[in-house]
């Protein structure tokens, strides 16, 4: 239903115009009035028409995407499960926000649902919440258990294609035809992914060559700053930009001296800093250097 509009996703949570909101309703019959009084087993799929999203329900929605998350009310933990989706009108989706969820773009309507439209559309809705709810008990296991798995996407690219193809039963068509839709935007993050951190992973290579012991996070970042400016790129990395790409490639930092935070380079180190830098596609890395044990061993050559 929702890959028929066109969908982009980066994590478990759905943005959604008014207009959908207001269809979905009355197939989901999800309402935030008397979530309390649900049970705690049940899954639901929450709606939340909020033009101008608060902190609070910015925060809320952030913290779902954790396993077993749960908040304190009416004096005791209520677990948070099932999808979210929310009409967030012209607000501003930056932060976790943007980066964690399906964002779905649909043009405005040519007028605006009435009372009418609901009652003249009765019948067809409960129809189709009769098959959803019959095709959920029918197959809730085999989605719960699916090992579906695109192998040549990356990223949320691909846990996008995991999560909807889980769900589509006995319809390997309908799962090709998703797989094609998503290998657009999975070139397309790949394209910017590499972008982003391109010049990050290049100074490190560079650092590898050098066989140097340790490196700071603000030699780092200077010299990813350098190869931009090369670039014509007039806006350098900070320290603190470089230490967050850093964290995101699993590439913790410690205080190493008075120079501040860095890490040691160990082989094991290095060898990663390459995987990362080839599965990113940096440039750099396709030529290598010749005496490098971690370029020969990317480009399977026999050491």
């Amino acid at each position: 239903m929702l890959v028929a509009v066109g969908i982009r996703k980066c994590g478990g949570q759905v943005f959604v115009a008014g207009t959908e909101l207001a269809l979905l309703h009355p197939l989901l019959q999800v309402d935030d009035k008397g979530m309390d009084d649900l049970p705690q087993n049940l899954t639901v799929t929450r709606l939340f028409y909020a033009p101008r999203p608060s902190a609070k329900l910015r925060k809320l929605i952030s913290n779902s995407n954790a396993l077993d998350f749960a908040v304190f009310r009416a004096g005791s933990l209520r677990l948070h499960r099932g999808a979210i989706a929310v009409y967030p009108g012209s607000a501003d989706l930056d932060g976790d926000w943007e980066d964690t969820c399906l964002c779905i773009s649909v043009v405005p309507g040519t007028r605006l649902l009435g009372p009418g439209d609901e009652e003249r559309y009765r019948a067809a809705v409960n129809e189709v919440r009769g098959k959803l709810f019959n095709y959920r008990l029918a197959h809730y296991e085999e989605v719960l258990t699916s090992e579906f798995d695109v192998s040549d996407l990356t990223g949320s690219t691909r846990q996008i294609a995991r999560g909807l193809a889980a769900c589509l039963i006995n319809a390997p068509e309908l799962r090709d035809r998703l797989i094609v839709l998503l290998r657009d935007q999975n070139e397309t993050e790949r394209a910017e992914q590499s972008a982003e951190m391109s010049p990050v992973l290049e100074a490190l290579i560079v650092v590898c060559h050098e066989r140097r012991k340790d490196v700071h996070v603000g030699e780092i970042a200077k010299l990813a700053s350098e190869i931009l400016e090369v670039r014509g790129e007039r806006i350098g990395l900070s320290p603190k930009e470089v230490g967050s790409k850093l964290k995101s490639l699993g590439l913790r930092t410690c205080r190493l001296d008075a120079g501040g935070r860095g890490f040691k380079l160990t082989q094991e180190i290095c060898a990663r800093i390459h995987q990362a830098a080839k599965a990113f596609g940096v440039p750099a890395i396709e030529s290598g250097l010749e005496a490098c044990p971690h370029c020969r061993t990317i480009r399977g050559d026999v050491i």
